[in-house]
């Protein structure tokens, strides 16, 4: 996120922006950028749970067990036929009745106690997994695609922010502009009105006028609509709550600044905040190409593991004569032998995608060549169109100025004056139009060349 700062000052509860200011403000409060912020945070996050992997990982355990049964297993009973043989066999005499002599079979037995209780850490570390380390790589790729869109994002709200801001001016000034001229038809229209009440004038007169007021109502009742709807439209995309008032601080004169020397650039495609972007989805999809062939190498990870255990027929753990430690280290090695040609597939596929990467690259390169051939074009129209444009009103103005001096002094007509009014007001409309137009075509320009910022 940049570090702007907002410098806009406040007039009671009216905030005030340049564009500049009004582009900052965004930066901040802007919702899409908001998210973006969100998904390089997340990325981030990512990758310390992608390291965590190759960190050691501890666990400990702890369990006890009652037996109100101890378990009972049947034992062969080979001793007692055994005994019982050797004292018939050395002649001692027994008193057990020969037909009660054991002859073999099952005894049962019970082993163990009644409470047994384990304790235990265990250590586990993975030492090598290629997969794991090209996962890695990745993850900090993702991080840095992320922040490449962010930064793509930032242009484009700019850029957006711009255009409106500029636009909000061009209707405030054409409804300025027309609020003058309705004052100065109302001014005509009161002074012709008394001529034909004199019968100095003919009513014909008189009504040129009051139907050029009318559309002039008309003009004034739609630049103030349009200028509402476009005034939010700024707030809606800056962030700025829609309900408080705001005032823009800058003209349209500020920024009709020539493009200078970027004519006569021919364009670097590295200079593009999106050709970035795409350089690193294509690095991802050669790391996930190289993620399922370091799938062929071996998986190589250690573990340790210490445990005590407690057999006790009274619930006394304090005794440390009672405790049976437990102690194993080791080493595991799984290496893939044959998975049915199932990652080969999988390099395959991701070969295909960075080919599909570089194509959109290429799409790119040469669509951004035309991009910046028709932006310069655009720019030299809308400059000889804003040069035109900027002489007609100054025309406009001189005809209009001098037909209303001709009708004072009485060597011209009402119809004259008033066709000159609509002249003027047409003139004037054509070249904040014609500003409007020239500022926002510089601004394509600097995008398409990659030198907006």
């Amino acid at each position: 996120m940049l570090p702007a700062v907002l410098h806009a000052q406040e007039d009671g509860d009216v905030k005030s922006f340049s564009l500049t200011e009004a582009q900052q403000y965004a930066m901040q409060n802007n919702d899409s950028l908001k998210l973006a912020a969100l998904d390089i945070e997340k990325a981030r996050k990512q990758v310390k749970e992608t390291t965590a992997i190759g960190l050691p990982q501890v666990s400990g355990s702890l369990s006890m067990q009652y037996f109100f049964d101890i378990p009972t297993q049947l034992l062969p009973d080979f001793v007692s036929p055994a005994i019982y043989g050797v004292l018939l066999q050395e002649g001692v005499p027994i008193q057990t009745d020969p037909s009660d002599i054991p002859t073999g079979g099952m005894t049962p037995a019970q082993f163990g106690t009644e409470y047994n209780v384990s304790a235990g850490v265990t250590v586990n570390q993975l030492i090598f997994d290629g997969q794991y380390i090209v996962g890695l790589r990745a993850s900090k790729a993702f991080t840095d695609l992320s922040a490449s869109m962010r930064n793509t994002s930032e242009i484009n709200v700019k850029s957006r922010i711009a255009k409106l801001y500029l636009q909000v001016l061009m209707l405030a000034e054409t409804q300025k502009i027309l609020t003058q001229n309705m004052t100065e038809l109302d001014n005509n229209i009161a002074e012709i009105t008394a001529f034909v009440e004199e019968g100095l004038n003919d009513q014909i007169d008189l009504d040129r006028l009051l139907l050029s007021k009318r559309r002039l109502d008309n003009q004034v009742s739609n630049i103030e609509n349009a200028h509402a709807v476009v005034k939010l439209l700024l707030k809606l995309q800056m962030g700025f709550p829609v309900e408080k008032p705001v005032d823009l601080t800058d003209n349209l004169e500020m920024h009709l600044g020539s493009v200078g020397s970027l004519l006569d650039e021919d364009g670097n495609i590295a200079d593009r905040p999106e050709y970035k972007t795409m350089e690193l989805n294509r690095e991802l999809q050669v790391l996930d190409m190289q993620r399922w062939k370091a799938g062929y190498l071996p998986q190589v990870a250690g573990f340790f593991s210490y445990t005590e255990n407690a057999y006790v027929n009274e619930f006394k753990l304090g005794d440390g004569d009672n405790w049976f430690p437990t102690t194993v280290a080791g080493l595991s090695v799984n290496v893939p032998i044959f998975d049915g040609l199932s990652k080969q597939a999988k390099i395959q596929q991701a070969k295909v995608e960075i080919q599909k990467a570089e194509v959109g690259m290429h799409q790119f390169e040469q669509a951004t060549n035309l991009q910046i051939e028709q932006a310069k074009a655009n720019y030299t129209l809308a400059q000889k169109e804003f040069d035109t444009e900027k002489s007609s009103l100054e025309l406009a103005q001189k005809i209009y100025d001098r037909s209303k001096t001709l009708y004072e002094e009485g060597l011209g007509s009402s119809f004259e004056m008033t066709a000159a009014l609509t002249e003027l007001n047409t003139a004037q409309s054509a070249y904040l139009q014609a500003s409007y137009k020239l500022i926002t075509s510089k601004i394509n320009l600097e995008k398409a060349l990659g030198k907006y910022n």
